[in-house]
């Protein structure tokens, strides 16, 4: 993910995924994360980094609950 002075990080897959911050996650968490921060396909949602993104994964264990989460809480607009 870009920082906003539009400086980033490439990073491996393999190595991200033995990282700390996303150990455990599958290829297709670690996917929906990056996609719930943002990616060159979608625009993030505001307020939400790949450490939110991991974190609000791993407590509703898939996109589309968390996405519902996130609506019905409204801590992101979604």
């Amino acid at each position: 993910k870009m920082n906003r002075y539009g400086q980033g990080k490439i990073l491996r897959l393999d190595e991200a995924l033995r990282t700390k911050a996303v150990a455990g996650l599958s290829h297709r968490a670690l996917r929906q994360a990056c996609i719930l921060a943002g990616c060159d396909y979608l625009e993030g949602l505001a307020g939400m980094g790949i450490r939110t993104a991991v974190k609000t994964l791993r407590r509703y264990r898939d996109i589309d609950r968390a996405v519902r989460a996130l609506r019905i809480d409204g801590t992101h607009r979604v």
